[in-house]
């Protein structure tokens, strides 16, 4: 009889699924709203960055149970500096046999909107 020690992922190809762990991260800082002021010889003298958000891609592998999220959707992360939520703007499902099954998000979190 197998000994199972540590989380158990579900193996395969297809099946029912309820909680993921993390396996990578992809994230990226940047200002949605930039603009520039320019004197009267058309040289820049000032930059403004504004609408800070956070996006990129959070790849999980199921474990028993997992729900696959849709676009429009939500998922809460805690990467050791508090949980922030992103909004799902992408799902890529990601199978192959004898490997675990996998899911990708593209997400985004923007300063000014409250995700619910």
């Amino acid at each position: 009889m197998p000994t199972s020690q540590g989380t158990a992922h579900v193996f395969g190809v297809s099946g029912s699924i309820t909680n993921a762990t993390v396996v990578s991260t992809s994230l990226t800082d940047q200002h949605l709203n930039q603009g520039t002021v320019v004197d009267e010889q058309g040289n820049q003298i000032e930059r403004r960055y504004d609408d800070l958000s956070e996006q990129g891609t959070i790849t999980l592998r199921y474990q028993a149970g997992y729900t696959i999220p849709t676009p429009g959707g939500v998922v809460s992360w805690n990467n050791g500096g508090g949980a922030t939520t992103y909004e799902i703007t992408e799902v890529g499902k990601e199978q192959e046999s004898q490997g675990f099954r996998q899911v990708s998000l593209s997400v985004i979190n923007s300063a000014n909107i409250a995700e619910a």
